[in-house]
């Protein structure tokens, strides 16, 4: 039985020489446990096993590593190979832009603008989850019924792209970073052929800074909220619990509540008074 160079024997043995570049990886090239085991075919788990069986102390999961030499891994050659086969890079596992489900964009429209059904009543009907309506509507650039607590002041629904360039800390970002504006109207597929790369001054700003979503992040970059928080983990930000808005809307929504009521109080413009429909 063959034996793959760098893995372990039948008999369980740990190869010599999975050691050796195992640990030139990370102690030499400074690559993370995850960069290593995607290059070497193994799992990370794997990785740290033999880092620490050689009296290696392993870095705290996010504290810095350099990451951007793991693409020398990868010769020119064999990338110029994907690209002639696949012609488009795609992203893939739960990340994968392409094959999202997208229902009938004239049937949401539809119910969601002309009959104003709720997004989960539109879901129910075409047979999809809330997420997925909400998520199409956003990619549209059609207005967004405001949900949640109902506010005394501020602004019933969102354009949620325009507001996103509107915005003035995330207009200084995108200039910052050379992000280009992309108008709505259609999957992020469509909108981003290529999804821009998160550099990590890129992708900290945008999250820390502007205090974006990684959903919102996605609309500005092409790239799914999935890989986007991958990429913030992977430089050390922790991210915010998902049980509320971002910090942007939230801030978005004050500004617009003072530009329309200059005398509304509290720190976003808002005070308790019931639940209402938002048309």
């Amino acid at each position: 039985m063959a034996i793959r160079q760098g893995v372990a024997d039948p008999n369980g043995a740990e190869s010599a020489n999975l050691k050796r570049r195992v640990h030139d990886l990370y102690v030499d090239k400074g690559l993370s446990t995850y960069a290593i085991g995607r290059a070497l075919g193994v799992d990370r788990q794997r990785v740290g096993r033999l880092l620490r069986g050689d009296g290696i102390a392993l870095s705290p999961r996010g504290a810095g590593r350099p990451r951007a030499q793991t693409q020398a891994l990868f010769s020119a050659t064999a990338r110029e190979l994907l690209t002639d086969l696949y012609i488009r890079e795609r992203t893939t596992g739960g990340a994968n832009r392409e094959d999202r489900t997208t229902p009938r964009i004239d049937l949401i429209e539809k119910l969601y603008l002309q009959r104003e059904l709720s997004a989960a009543e539109v879901a129910r009907k075409v047979g999809c989850s809330s997420r997925i309506v909400l998520r199409l509507i956003h990619d549209m650039g059609w207005p967004v019924r405001v949900g949640g607590r109902a506010l005394r002041h501020g602004p019933e629904d969102i354009e949620l792209i325009c507001a996103l360039y509107s915005d003035h800390l995330v207009a200084a970002a995108l200039l910052r970073h050379g992000i280009p504006r992309v108008e709505p109207g259609g999957p992020i597929w469509q909108r981003f052929p290529s999804p821009l790369t998160l550099t990590p001054p890129m992708v900290r700003e945008l999250y820390i800074t502007c205090g974006l979503s990684t959903r919102q992040i996605e609309l500005l970059t092409g790239q799914p909220s999935d890989t986007v928080g991958f990429r913030l983990r992977d430089i050390g930000v922790q991210l915010r619990l998902k049980d509320g808005r971002s910090p942007f809307l939230k801030r978005w929504r004050a500004e617009v509540a003072v530009q329309e009521h200059p005398s509304a109080k509290g720190p976003y413009g808002d005070a308790p008074s019931g639940r209402r429909r938002v048309k």
